[in-house]
């Protein structure tokens, strides 16, 4: 089977006067089931998306699309420095690495509301508690 060429209706005004083929740049509107836009095939690994002004199709990269629901579980695992976490930063999707949570923490300064342990023996939160029970373990 060969490619064929979509035709179209030709008006002179409100009156049909015969049939055409689509030219190039011409394109089925939205209301006519059509894309709403002079499509070319886009390029490997984009899919076909609504535009950025909700008016038409367009071929664009997939943007990152979390289903938080939909994970598999893995609460068993042990993280490791590189392991990735998702992050939105300002609306932007982005990865982090687990080394990168760390480095936050050390670089922070954390308050305790509950129990503090260190070596498995409860502490109290005061800095000079907690200075005793490292030294006198």
């Amino acid at each position: 089977m060969s490619v064929k060429v979509p035709i179209r209706t030709v008006f002179d005004g409100s009156t049909a006067t015969g049939l055409a083929e689509y030219q190039s740049g011409e394109f089925i509107g939205l209301t006519h089931g059509g894309t709403g836009a002079s499509l070319s095939i886009g390029s490997a690994g984009q899919v076909l998306k609504v535009n950025s002004g909700g008016s038409a199709l367009e071929f664009g990269n997939v943007e990152a699309v979390l289903n938080i629901d939909g994970m598999t579980d893995g609460s068993g695992i042990t993280l490791a420095d590189a392991d990735k976490l998702a992050v939105s930063d300002a609306g932007t999707e982005k990865f982090i690495t687990a080394s990168n949570i760390k480095g936050y923490i050390a670089g922070s300064t954390i308050n305790f509301t509950g129990t503090v342990q260190i070596g498995g023996k409860a502490a109290a939160t005061e800095p000079f508690a907690i200075a005793q029970a490292v030294a006198l373990g």
